[in-house]
């Protein structure tokens, strides 16, 4: 039992022999919009990308700087009042910085700032060059500072002409002022 449908357009259509091959009227941008869509989702990916690599990157903790080891000394220990040294407190006393800079600074050491490292738990007290020339100065102001070694570091050196004294939880502050190096 067949229903009767009523005629229309498609009962007039030339027969042909291929069933199922409808093909869609493309529409108007449709490569454009697909070429959008792909732009977007590279730009989209590449910025996620970019903010892994940044929080990643900041996560990593680098160990202790890089420090060349010291030679032995065969320069006299001099004390350079041109040269800027900058003290910075790595043990986790407080007000440390500022006592040790007053008592360079009355040993004629040109102390210029003092404060506190990022890494408060240094055991032991090194002063800090930048360039091979200043190891007489470097080790000048170590003798000023009981206990203190004298490392080559250019992480420390802010510029070839200064000296950086980072103070280790070995440090105590002398009970007199030292003298001036000759």
């Amino acid at each position: 039992m067949t229903k009767k449908y009523p005629q229309d357009q498609f009962d007039k259509a030339p027969k042909i022999a291929r069933v199922g091959a409808h093909r869609v009227i493309s529409a108007r941008g449709r490569g454009w919009r697909t070429f959008i869509r792909a732009a977007l989702a590279v730009v989209v990916l590449s910025a996620a990308g970019i903010a892994g690599l940044v929080a990643f990157n900041n996560r990593l903790e680098v160990g202790a700087p890089v420090v060349a080891a010291s030679p032995t000394p065969t320069v006299n220990p001099t004390v350079d009042p041109s040269l800027t040294v900058i003290v910075l407190n790595g043990s986790p006393t407080e007000g440390l910085a500022s006592r040790a800079a007053a008592a360079l600074k009355t040993a004629g050491v040109a102390v210029t700032s003092w404060a506190n490292a990022d890494d408060r738990t240094r055991k032991s007290t090194t002063v800090y060059y930048g360039s091979a020339s200043l190891l007489g100065a470097a080790a000048g102001v170590a003798a000023l500072i009981p206990g203190a070694t004298t490392a080559l570091s250019s992480q420390y050196s802010l510029t070839t002409d200064s000296l950086v004294v980072v103070l280790g939880s070995d440090y105590q502050p002398p009970a007199t002022v030292p003298s001036p190096a000759s």
